[in-house]
């Protein structure tokens, strides 16, 4: 039988979660699915233009994006966005459940719609002229990095060895269709 070499983290993209300090979530998740921002995303369109979001994101915005759905937190539920110490998208809650450690995978990190595709960073002037704080953000880094050990704590929680390498990931469709050999 062969051992577990490592585990990678893949996920749900564009779903998260703003959590306090202790990272106690400070509400419930939003999802990918969730479509209670329409009325963001055409405030987006004006505020800042669909074609300029597109070139620094990558993407166009729309509602599958988390970004409306962040405006639409800071728009509805200001104070949530001011006591959120982190904004955790699943690959971030996941790894820091795992390892203790926050960060989170670019490739996991980008449908969120705040990421400069071109630099591979967080896109800090958008954060900031939305009203965000960059430090609310995890660290990025590339898939296929070891981000980390699986925690004496996460061992005991889940059976998992501790210490086992914690590998950054990518999205669920994207790591089925590697998976297929698609």
């Amino acid at each position: 039988m062969r051992q577990v070499e490592a585990l990678a983290v893949t996920h749900q993209r564009e779903s998260f979660v703003p959590v306090d300090g202790e990272e106690r979530p400070l509400r419930h998740a939003i999802l990918w699915l969730d479509e209670r921002s329409r009325a963001q995303l055409k405030w987006l369109d004006r505020t800042f233009g669909s074609d300029a979001l597109h070139e620094l994101t990558g993407k166009p915005p729309s509602m599958t994006q988390s970004l409306p759905k962040i405006v639409w937190l800071l728009q509805n539920e200001p104070e949530t966005v001011r006591r959120a110490a982190r904004f955790l998208d699943v690959h971030a809650f996941l790894v820091h459940r795992l390892t203790g450690l926050y960060a989170t995978s670019l490739a996991s990190a980008g449908p969120l719609g705040l990421v400069d595709m071109c630099r591979g960073e967080w896109a800090d002037g958008l954060m900031r002229d939305l009203g965000l704080r960059p430090n609310q953000f995890v660290p990025l880094v590339a898939p296929g990095v070891v981000m980390g050990g699986v925690s004496a704590e996460a061992a005991s929680a889940t059976g998992l060895p501790q210490g086992l390498p914690v590998v950054a990931g990518a999205g669920d469709g994207q790591c089925a269709g590697l998976g297929a050999s698609v």
